[in-house]
């Protein structure tokens, strides 16, 4: 069993590895969009780190995404209200309707987040989830750090 499990965790490592290769060498033109890149990425990365087994990825990743596209859905609309000109703007805007909307955003994605708790405790063990919320932040940082680094601002 120890075998493997050793053996599919090197092969998570290797498609990570390979799909950041292939990101970090792909141009804008090619038929696969960006998100759709780091979103297998993501997916590889977060399989590996919780170490779901084919059964637990099943039931997994169907919640997972609709947690995910929720959570965009909130982001997208907070973002919408205070968008001017391609980045936050508060000059033409009252900042305490900014501020209020920022806690609601904040306390709406905390609701989010709560209740998908109880969802993926059907599937995962608490273990997991504790290192699923691990897992984002981590991915979250090796990302900018990539796009920095792709930038040239190592």
């Amino acid at each position: 069993m120890k075998v493997r499990t050793a053996i599919r965790r090197c092969l998570h490592i290797v498609l990570l590895l390979l799909l950041f290769g292939h990101t970090a060498s792909a141009q804008h033109g090619h038929h696969e969009r960006p998100f759709e890149r780091i979103h297998a990425i993501k997916v590889a990365f977060i399989t590996d780190r919780l170490q779901l087994s084919t059964e637990e990825s099943a039931g997994f990743w169907p919640v997972y995404n609709r947690y995910e596209d929720e959570k965009w859905d909130l982001r997208r609309a907070f973002f919408k209200k205070h968008r001017k000109a391609g980045d936050i703007s508060m000059e033409h805007s009252d900042p305490m309707r900014y501020i209020d909307d920022d806690l609601d955003y904040r306390e709406q994605e905390l609701a989010l987040k709560r209740r998908y708790k109880e969802r993926f405790l059907k599937i995962i063990s608490p273990a997991q989830l504790a290192e699923l919320y691990k897992a984002e932040h981590d991915f979250k940082v090796l990302l900018i750090k990539q796009l920095d680094k792709r930038r040239g601002r190592d």
